[in-house]
Formats: C-alpha cells, structure tokens, sequence
C-alpha cells in the first residue's frame, strides 16, 4: 500500500514543530475550514491503510491521558489524549504509528515490553 499521507500528532505546544522534523502535516491543515471536524477525521484516518501517523510523545503522560479520555468527560481530556485512547483501542492500526519523545523515536507505548 502506498503511504498518501503522514499526519503529526501530539500536544500543541510541540505540534508545528515536530510535524516539520518529521514531513507530516497537522490536524489544523486537513479540517482548516471546520477543526470541530477533527474527531470524525481522525476516525477516518485511523481506519485508513495508506496513513502513517508519528505521534510526538514529548509532554505526555500516556497512562493518565488514556484514562482520562476513557473517563468521558471531555472538560477533563486533551485531544492528544483521546487521540492515544482511539490508537490504544486499534491495535490494528500501530504498524502504521511511529512513536517519539524528546526528538527521538521510542517504542510504541501500548505493546509489552
């Protein structure tokens, strides 16, 4: 399958950043007209074989970020954490997830060590 697609994911403070080092594009290009969109889109993205995602872990606390989003309250989650929480619940899709923190790449967070 070709790759049509990388997208950056990861806390804002270090989005625009790291979507640059690593050539993707951000959740702010591909729904510009409607962000609200984003939800639905990621969904979409996720489920789509010639999608590569790198996820910028830098800043996250994956553990507590997952459980908050699973919570349902979304006054209590950030995106990036209900992002991990949809990755975390397809496993289907992590092949196609490169995982990063701090500038360098490190192994996917939700697969035993």
């Amino acid at each position: 399958m070709d790759i049509r697609l990388t997208i950056a994911l990861g806390i804002e403070d270090h989005l625009d950043d790291f979507a640059f080092m690593v050539s993707a594009v951000t959740w702010k290009r591909l729904v510009l007209a409607n962000p609200s969109d984003w939800s639905f889109e990621f969904l979409r993205y996720l489920s789509d074989d010639s999608v590569r995602f790198s996820f910028n872990l830098t800043g996250v606390n994956v553990e507590s970020g997952v459980a908050l989003a699973a919570s349902g309250n979304p006054r209590t989650f950030r995106w990036t954490d209900w992002e991990l929480l949809k990755i975390k619940q397809r496993p289907s899709s992590w092949y196609r997830i490169s995982w990063w923190r701090d500038g360098g790449e490190v192994a996917n967070p939700f697969e035993p060590t």
